[in-house]
C-alpha cells in the first residue's frame, strides 16, 4: 500500500501540469481539493486502454489510474485524448495524468541490433536451456 501511495505521488507530481506552468495551481492541491483525479486515456490502444460500445474503459493503463485514485482516496474521471494532443491536454489542465508506456532506447537498441547470443525471437540469453 505504501509503495502504491509513493507511486501515485510520483506519477501525479512528475507528470502534472504544475511542472509545466509556473503560475498554475499545483495538480496535487487541485486533486486533493476536488477529490478527483482526471486521467487522459487514448481509446483503441490495446492492451493499455480501450473503450467499449457502452463507454466503459479497460486496459492496464486504466487499471493503473484506478489504483492511483484508490490509493489517493479520490474519484476518477477519464478524458479521451490522442497521442498528438496528450501533452497539450495536460498543459491546459484538461487532465492531470497520463499513464503511458514507451519503448526505451535500450529496448529499441535490442530490437535493432541483437547482442551476441540472442536469437531473433529474443528468447535466448546466450545460455543453453
Amino acid at each position: 500500500m505504501f509503495t502504491r501511495s509513493i507511486l501515485a505521488l510520483a506519477v501525479v507530481l512528475g507528470i502534472s501540469s504544475s511542472a509545466l506552468a509556473a503560475d498554475a495551481t499545483p495538480a496535487w492541491n487541485e486533486i486533493m481539493a476536488q477529490k478527483k483525479l482526471t486521467a487522459c486515456v487514448v481509446p483503441s490502444y490495446q492492451p493499455y486502454s480501450a473503450k467499449d460500445a457502452g463507454g466503459n474503459w479497460s486496459g492496464f493503463a486504466v487499471e493503473m489510474a484506478k489504483d492511483v485514485a484508490k490509493s489517493l482516496r479520490v474519484d476518477l474521471e477519464f478524458v479521451e485524448t490522442s497521442f498528438k494532443t496528450v501533452v497539450l491536454d495536460i498543459q491546459s489542465g484538461k487532465c492531470q495524468v497520463f499513464f503511458g508506456l514507451r519503448r526505451t532506447v535500450v529496448y529499441l537498441g535490442f530490437r535493432r541490433a541483437r547482442p551476441a547470443g540472442i536469437r531473433a525471437e529474443g528468447r535466448s540469453l546466450g545460455r543453453s536451456q
